[in-house]
């Protein structure tokens, strides 16, 4: 958006985050966004960040911008189900026709994800990674429940 470009050309994205001093994900965020600002896209791009250090306190505050509508540029969305509140305020950016100009980039997203960060068929966002949940159990407990380990 224009209104964040400085007469130097650099464009300032404000960013709301909840991954930050020991939260799990900290370092992770912190290297997306580091590598962006390495890319031809990003090279102009500078981050403001306002860090919201719990869950609950990211969601109550994103529930307050968006009824405000004083929306960041950038929110993350870790499965806080802000999307169709986000949606249905009309200030957040309708990316579907982006994704369908771009197949390549489409494709590198399964359903799933796409119909997470949509609402009424459109899409408002897109995944910045993948979590895999491991269960495990020992064989003890599948001896006591009468089930046998898989080999």
């Amino acid at each position: 958006k224009d209104e964040g470009k400085s007469a130097d050309g650099k464009i300032t994205l404000n960013v709301i985050n909840y991954h930050v001093g020991t939260d799990y994900a900290a370092d992770y965020y912190e290297y997306l966004f580091d590598a962006f600002k390495k890319t031809e896209e990003g090279k102009n791009v500078e981050f403001k960040f306002e860090e919201i250090p719990t869950t609950d306190a990211y969601n109550q505050k994103i529930k307050l911008l968006i009824s405000s509508g004083d929306l960041p540029d950038i929110v993350l969305n870790g499965g806080n189900n802000i999307t169709a509140l986000a949606a249905k305020s009309g200030k957040v950016t309708d990316i579907t026709e982006y994704l369908d100009k771009d197949p390549e980039w489409k494709a590198m997203f399964s359903d799933q994800d796409l119909e997470f960060n949509s609402y009424e068929g459109k899409v408002y966002g897109i995944p910045v990674s993948k979590e895999f949940h491991i269960f495990t159990t020992t064989k003890t407990y599948l001896r006591k429940q009468d089930l046998k380990l898989l080999t």
